[in-house]
């Protein structure tokens, strides 16, 4: 989980870069255009907070997979990220949660194939994610990273450790302050993350490459599905909870992923997202 966040701070820190250029009335107009409806929830993820943070340490241990598709050959398909306008219909903290995890492997998606077309324009939205959501204190403190890591431009081993310090910090914040959100957003995270790689999956001439990767992240579905039955009772998770178990034991019940269980797997991924977009 950390690792979804190291690269999220990455991106954070970029997109500090990217409206450095901007006056002061561009940011405020960012701020708050997206009224978030009251929600009820009757299951406190608190009470499991340390167990939450458990399974996240150890998920920081999976490999990202964008670097991995790159490396295989994949192809940048702009049309399997989310739609921006769907935004409109985020009415609640829950769903703006979502899907700001997955607008954050968008951009990730989109910043390790170079693409800054697109990068630019995610990352305007991403920044009003971040606004709407509440997380203006968190962004405060990346300010004074954003400089160091400025008076360390051209020291790479310097700004990995920068990266890596408010990245610890930004963890930090995220779990005492804002659990929910980090619970919500890392789900929407990994459910863009597996929907880009079976669509990829199936898109491909030659997928024995995509298999492999798909094949290697049992381990990681194993503990994000740990993940999601420590927090089923939670009201916005049970929606998805359903879907995501049948992936799950899948994963589990079968040696190797083949194109056989791939036609399974992706569209209870594909049902699982759109569930998230609208």
């Amino acid at each position: 989980m950390k690792r979804l966040f190291q690269f999220s701070l990455s991106l954070l820190i970029l997109s500090l870069f990217i409206f450095a250029g901007c006056n002061p009335s561009q940011k405020k107009t960012a701020k708050n255009n997206t009224k978030k409806l009251e929600e009820t929830n009757a299951f406190n993820l608190t009470s499991v907070k340390d167990e939450i943070v458990d399974l996240v340490v150890e998920l920081s241990k999976s490999e990202d997979i964008v670097p991995m598709l790159n490396e295989a050959g994949a192809s940048y398909i702009f049309d399997l990220t989310v739609p921006l306008e769907n935004v409109e219909k985020m009415l609640t903290q829950s769903q703006m949660s979502f899907f700001w995890g997955m607008v954050v492997f968008d951009m990730f998606y989109a910043n390790v194939y170079k693409r800054d077309d697109v990068l630019l324009s995610v990352s305007e939205m991403e920044y009003k994610f971040k606004m709407d959501l509440g997380l203006e204190k968190e962004l405060a403190k990346l300010e004074r990273y954003n400089k160091r890591i400025k008076t360390n431009e051209g020291n790479p081993d310097s700004i990995k450790a920068i990266i890596d310090e408010s990245s610890d910090e930004w963890f930090a914040d995220m779990s005492s302050n804002h659990l929910d959100i980090l619970v919500y957003s890392f789900i929407g995270n990994n459910v863009e993350a597996l929907y880009v790689l079976t669509q990829l999956t199936l898109l491909a001439n030659n997928n024995a490459e995509l298999l492999t990767i798909i094949n290697e992240q049992k381990g990681h579905i194993s503990t994000l599905f740990s993940l999601l039955e420590l927090v089923s009772q939670d009201e916005n998770i049970e929606p998805y909870f359903d879907d995501l178990e049948k992936v799950a034991k899948l994963f589990e019940e079968k040696t190797v992923i083949t194109e056989t269980e791939l036609a399974e797997i992706t569209p209870l991924i594909e049902t699982v997202r759109n569930k998230m977009m609208n």
